[in-house]
């Protein structure tokens, strides 16, 4: 039977909601957003890890307060029985979760668009050779969407090895045709999920299951009390 995951939005344009779900957090999540020099970046760290603490208590049906993460060794929070992972930018935060397999790897990441940088030249550095043909072959006017999807996909993947930007992008090709594929050096089949959930971001989900289903299930509207 094929792995089901389901992925919510949280907006973290409310900034001032902060102070009411500050409550929500572990004393080392409260240190962490003592530690940002900026205010909002503070700020949105809180909506973000509260809405994920509210998201795991929905599924877990556990007070979001109680729950204690273990972090893997490059800092990847983790729970016994669930898989989940999030990404957030200024504006947004993407989160998945997955009951069937609590043990598997999963990853996410959610990139702004943003202006035209040097594409090609990102990618002759990071990407693989045949990924940075695939770009090279694309009319101008769509390298940069396509060049994101890519990033956003290899981000996704890495995070669900819990290595991170320091497993090297070019530690896996993404295909985007004729449907959106990771190439693995693994020999268990991972299933990504790659779209866009809203008109200013790409999103990414990856986990090491062939097949997965993916569920949009919408905003996760955020709330000031206990369960």
């Amino acid at each position: 039977m094929a792995v089901s995951l389901e992925y919510w939005l949280i907006s973290l344009e409310k900034l001032g909601q902060s102070k009411a779900l500050w409550w929500l957090l572990s004393d080392d999540e409260r240190q962490r957003a003592k530690e940002f020099k900026f205010l909002d970046l503070q700020r949105r760290f809180i909506l973000a890890r509260a809405g994920l603490r509210q998201i795991l208590g929905f599924y877990l049906q556990r007070d979001p307060r109680a729950i204690a993460f273990d972090y893997g060794d490059h800092g990847k929070p983790l729970l016994p029985d669930i898989a989940f992972n999030l990404s957030h930018t200024k504006k947004l935060a993407l989160c998945a979760i997955s009951l069937d397999v609590p043990q598997g790897h999963l990853g996410v990441d959610l990139e702004a668009k943003r202006r035209k940088s040097d594409i090609l030249g990102l990618a002759n550095r990071f990407f693989t050779a045949a990924e940075f043909d695939f770009l090279r072959q694309l009319p101008e006017t769509v390298q940069q969407s396509a060049f994101l999807q890519l990033w956003t996909a290899k981000e996704a993947y890495l995070k669900g090895t819990g290595l991170g930007l320091q497993g090297g992008l070019d530690a896996v090709e993404v295909h985007l045709k004729p449907t959106p594929q990771l190439i693995t050096p693994a020999p268990q089949s991972w299933s990504l999920f790659l779209g866009e959930p809203d008109q200013n971001h790409w999103g990414a989900i990856a986990i090491d299951q062939p097949g997965a289903q993916f569920t949009n299930r919408g905003e996760w509207m955020l709330y000031d009390g206990a369960v």
